[in-house]
C-alpha cells in the first residue's frame, strides 16, 4: 500500500510510467493542465490504466485531493498485466465501458443541445 497527503501527486501527465493505482480509500482527482476533470473516490476505483494499455505517456495528472491510500500496481506491458493481475484486467475492462457509457451519454446531449460539431469526424479505424 501507498500512502499520500493531500497534494500529492501520483504520476504526472506526459510521465512514462506503466503503474496502475487501485483506490483504497480517500481521493483523486484526474488534472488535464490545471483543470480538474474528474474525482474518483470509489474503493476499488482503477486509474492510470490507459498509459500502460496504450504504451504511451499519460495524459492526466492524478492527484490525492486529502489523504489517499492506493494500491499501486507496477507493470510494463498489458501481455505482463493480465499475466500477473488476471482480476484486476477484469475491473479495467467495466472501469472502460462505464466510461465509455458515460461519454456517450455525454456526447449525447450535446448533440440534441446542438453542440456537437464533430458528428462527421468520428473514424473506428485509427
Amino acid at each position: 500500500m501507498q500512502f499520500y497527503k493531500e497534494g500529492d501527486i501520483l504520476t504526472e501527465e506526459g510521465s512514462e510510467d506503466r503503474n496502475l493505482f487501485v483506490l483504497q480509500e480517500g481521493a483523486l482527482g484526474i488534472f488535464k493542465g490545471e483543470t480538474r476533470v474528474a474525482v474518483i473516490n470509489k474503493p476499488g476505483a482503477i486509474v492510470g490504466e490507459m498509459g500502460m494499455i496504450l504504451d504511451e505517456p499519460r495524459t492526466a495528472t492524478i492527484k490525492a485531493l486529502k489523504h489517499t491510500q492506493v494500491r499501486k500496481i507496477k507493470s510494463t506491458t498489458l501481455r505482463q498485466l493480465i499475466i500477473d493481475h488476471p482480476a484486476i484486467v477484469e475491473e479495467i475492462l467495466k472501469t472502460l465501458a462505464s466510461r465509455l457509457r458515460n461519454t456517450t451519454e455525454h456526447f449525447g446531449i450535446l448533440a440534441h443541445l446542438g453542440l456537437n460539431k464533430n458528428e462527421e469526424n468520428v473514424n473506428d479505424t485509427e
